[in-house]
């Protein structure tokens, strides 16, 4: 079962405008229904920052984890401008069917720094808000 914390490559992954492009996502929690919230991560620089990490600056809010120990081959952000929910068992079927593929568990103190971060964006919803807020009590303490 996919846990908060992990990376995934998802190759056909779908945006709200219907478009599918290949991501690397994040689990950044388990909704109460079940569903994963989702993070999507990019390469691209485009005025995004590296120092600090957590950047909540107009229009690229993420988090930067460089290569996150080696699991990305370029330097990496966690985006931040929205945070999908993403069906559970829709999910766990590609990863089962090899239609997405795991790639590797960010480290809990950079985990627990991007949860810090992310509670604060303004694009998160309350219940997405609670269920990061929640996980950071039971795992960062």
């Amino acid at each position: 079962m996919p846990q908060a914390g992990e990376i995934y490559y998802h190759p056909d992954y779908i945006f709200p405008d219907g478009d599918q492009k290949n991501k690397y996502v994040l689990i950044m929690g388990v909704r109460k229904s079940g569903d994963f919230i989702l993070a999507r991560t990019t390469s691209r620089e485009n005025l995004r920052v590296t120092h600090p990490r957590c950047s909540h600056t107009f229009p690229y809010p993420g988090f930067y984890v460089g290569t996150a120990n080696g699991l990305f081959s370029m330097d990496t952000w966690i985006v931040l401008d929205r945070l999908d929910d993403y069906d559970e068992i829709y999910f766990t079927n590609k990863i089962r069917n090899g239609q997405i593929n795991f790639v590797g568990i960010l480290a809990d103190e950079l985990f627990c720094d991007l949860l810090d971060c992310a509670v604060r964006s303004n694009d998160v919803t309350r219940e997405q808000e609670q269920r990061m807020l929640d996980l950071r009590t039971e795992k960062c303490s």
